[in-house]
């Protein structure tokens, strides 16, 4: 596969275009698969709801879930400063004790 190469899938009636990161680290199948059973899982859950709805639901749905692994993030970034902190005083302690 070219990192440049272009795929085109339809979405709720919408026929979409997807490129690839230039890294290549994104696979668009993948993208593509997660997006499509979140919007089976809303559909099942609220067979009712118009393709519009749906999509605001899914992307809420996935605005919330970064949120959720962002404020995760920040927390166990600051959890490893502390206890990178505690054990550089601890170092400290011990190395000015054995001098």
């Amino acid at each position: 596969m070219s990192r440049t190469e272009e795929f085109e899938f339809e979405i709720l009636g919408c026929r979409i275009r997807f490129n690839p990161d230039a890294d290549g680290n994104l696979d668009p199948k993948k993208v593509i698969g997660l997006v499509l059973n979140e919007i089976q899982e809303i559909k099942k859950a609220a067979p009712n709801r118009s393709d519009t709805e749906i999509a605001v639901l899914v992307a809420l749905k996935f605005a919330s879930d970064k949120m959720d692994i962002e404020s995760e993030y920040r927390e166990n970034i600051n959890k490893l400063e502390n206890s990178v902190s505690d054990a550089l005083d601890c170092i400290e302690q011990v190395s000015s004790s054995a001098v």
